[in-house]
């Protein structure tokens, strides 16, 4: 699957190592919200999880080509 950047010791793998330590952290909320059980809060901080790893995967495109 081509990412659109070089994985590596570089800047743009950085960069999506950063938003994939910030959407563990969401998952990780979400999963103590499924413990509480409520549905809404593991929906919300799931959805904001997925949405860092695609925002991280898009700024490690553009500091690609930078």
């Amino acid at each position: 699957m081509q990412l659109g950047f070089e994985a590596g010791a570089n800047v743009p793998t950085a960069v999506v190592a950063v938003h994939l330590l910030g959407a563990v952290v969401f998952f990780g909320v979400a999963a103590v919200s499924a413990t509480d059980g409520s549905i809404a809060g593991v929906a919300v901080n799931a959805l904001i999880g997925v949405l860092l790893l695609v925002l991280g995967v898009a700024a490690a495109r553009i500091t690609a080509r930078r």
